[in-house]
């Protein structure tokens, strides 16, 4: 009961401690003091707020005039820096964002590429079956037997090069199939880092209003 009766009495006067002071019934030492508490936690709306109170039982408080002072050196500090981190962000994301649509570019380009070349290489392919049957066909009705025999050998040999052909493609398939997904894994990590920054700089742009309307108020 003892302890309960204890924890009892510490709420209440913290109770009593709170509206003591919304309703602007303490010393404007303790209003001062409190101040310089908010500042240290760099809560300038609260020390701004207690500052004023103080200021309002005594405008000639010397220690308050000195409060009001670092208020508005610490805002002026804040402000610069949100600035600054404000333009380092925009930075940040422009050059993500240039990044981002080279990579996209890259990855188009890579995708046309190995489209073209598949297609090239079964045109290629049956552009030389057909060059061979059509030859061997005319030339057979021509009665030139040997010279559609020799059209068929440079034929196979042709046929054996794009084969080979293929077999190099394959090869320039998987690097590129590589590549690809490197560059698929970097437009994923740059659109995160976008998602990330583009984040951060809403947050900094709500600090930054907060802080001018802090600005014009006082």
């Amino acid at each position: 009961m003892t302890f309960l009766s204890s924890l009892a009495v510490i709420a209440a006067t913290r109770l009593g401690f709170k509206l003591a002071e919304k309703k602007k019934w303490l010393p404007k030492s303790v209003y001062h003091q409190l101040a310089v508490d908010k500042l240290r936690q760099d809560d300038l709306a609260g020390a701004i707020r207690l500052n004023e109170i103080a200021l309002e039982k005594d405008p000639q408080h010397e220690k308050a005039q000195i409060i009001k002072d670092l208020i508005a050196m610490r805002r002026d500090a804040i402000l610069s820096r949100l600035l600054t981190e404000t333009g380092r962000e925009k930075e940040s994301i422009r050059e993500l964002q240039i990044n981002s649509l080279f990579i996209a570019r890259q990855l188009d380009r890579l995708n046309r590429n190995q489209s073209m070349q598949k297609i090239l290489s079964w045109v290629f392919l049956f552009g030389n079956l057909f060059t061979y049957l059509a030859s061997y066909l005319i030339l057979q009705r021509q009665g030139h037997s040997n010279a559609g025999f020799v059209v068929g050998g440079v034929a196979v040999i042709c046929t054996l090069l794009i084969y080979f052909l293929f077999r190099r493609m394959s090869e320039r398939d998987l690097q590129r199939g590589i590549k690809k997904q490197e560059l698929v894994t970097a437009q994923r990590s740059t659109s995160r880092e976008l998602e990330m920054r583009a984040r951060r700089l809403r947050q900094l742009q709500s600090k930054l209003s907060e802080t001018r309307h802090q600005l014009r108020e006082h």
